[in-house]
């Protein structure tokens, strides 16, 4: 009770006082660190840790060699604030007017980190419009459901896809978080139609692994099969 307690003050100093950010960063990977041994020690359920995710970007933005991250659902900016010094350019939308304020004044000093606040599915072609080498895309935004606009979808990723699918083909490489929520329940599109618009394209490969669908660019070989495909060797 006592640790829980102080763990409960330690981060509620660590998000209200201060310039902590450095801080703030080190107090999230050591417990993210700790929360990783936890789920392979489970046999590694979805969703997996926030740690792990932020491995998985590092891993493709290293093998496909990407320096610009785009990330929809900016939230908190935990992701933003661990792969700032991994990238040379990062874009985030945010839906949330509040979190986005939150997260300008975050990063206020990193002029490398340009918010935008409003709908992915609107803003995505204005980030696209500038980018002129491949980037490594993040897609983590929803709506809260009284933010959905009507008849629509709890997540935009319908919508976000779209946008890439028919943009410049410079060798991005997407990863799509959540897939375990696609399935209509909680507003999100079944995770069928989802593959079925990637598959219409015919430009990548894709792989479902520990609860994100990964999208990396095909070239020249034959697109295989979800289960046949593996992390990625690109050079």
């Amino acid at each position: 009770m006592i640790r829980q307690a102080l763990r409960r003050t330690a981060k509620w100093l660590l998000y209200n006082i201060g310039p902590a950010e450095p801080l703030r960063v080190w107090w999230m990977q050591r417990r993210g660190a700790a929360l990783v041994e936890q789920w392979v020690a489970r046999g590694q359920p979805a969703p997996p840790p926030h740690r792990h995710k932020q491995e998985v970007l590092r891993q493709y933005a290293s093998a496909y060699r990407l320096r610009i991250l785009v990330e929809t659902g900016t939230q908190h900016g935990h992701m933003l604030a661990v792969l700032r010094k991994d990238f040379s350019r990062l874009y985030s939308v945010e839906l949330d007017p509040v979190c986005y304020e939150k997260a300008r004044r975050r990063f206020r000093s990193d002029h490398h980190i340009e918010l935008f606040c409003g709908d992915s599915a609107d803003l995505l072609p204005e980030i696209l419009v500038r980018l002129h080498e491949p980037a490594l895309f993040w897609l983590d935004g929803h709506y809260n459901p009284n933010q959905a606009p009507s008849g629509e979808h709890v997540s935009p990723i319908l919508a976000e896809l779209a946008h890439l699918l028919t943009a410049p083909r410079l060798g991005h490489v997407i990863i799509i978080d959540d897939a375990r929520l696609f399935n209509v329940r909680y507003g999100y599109p079944p995770l069928s139609e989802v593959l079925s618009m990637i598959e219409r394209d015919g430009g990548w490969n894709v792989l479902l692994q520990d609860d994100s669908l990964r999208l990396t660019p095909r070239l020249q070989e034959q697109v295989r099969p979800i289960s046949e495909q593996s992390e990625p060797t690109h050079e």
